[in-house]
């Protein structure tokens, strides 16, 4: 079996949804494809991916995106003869949006005392 695999973007956000995605590739038939996804507390789960046939690959998305750090996930494909390739594995990261604010001294826009 040959694959590779992806996600979307390489930074999310929390409680971002993170789809992970893998071309998977076997000379008989493959029969399942998920992913073993550890968050930054070492807390696995296991994500089933499905096959898209527009665009010919595996994928499903992770929601558990809750902690700030890395996450890995393994790939596992499995095919119809039994055989399991479980050496590809994507990392990604969570992060806390750095969003400040600041008081400006512009005038108020809605003004309440000049109503035309």
């Amino acid at each position: 079996m040959l694959f590779r695999s992806a996600t979307d973007e390489l930074l999310y956000a929390i409680n971002d949804s993170v789809l992970i995605f893998a071309k998977v590739a076997d000379d008989v038939n493959v029969s399942a494809v998920i992913a073993n996804v550890t968050d930054p507390s070492s807390v696995s789960v296991i994500l089933s991916l499905s096959f898209n046939s527009l665009l010919a690959r595996y994928e499903g998305y992770y929601n558990d995106t809750d902690d700030v750090g890395t996450y890995t996930a393994i790939i596992i494909a499995n095919d119809t003869s039994n055989n399991i390739n479980a050496t590809e594995s994507i990392t990604f990261k969570v992060v806390r949006p750095n969003i400040t604010a600041t008081k400006s001294n512009s005038p108020n826009p809605v003004d309440r005392k000049s109503v035309v």
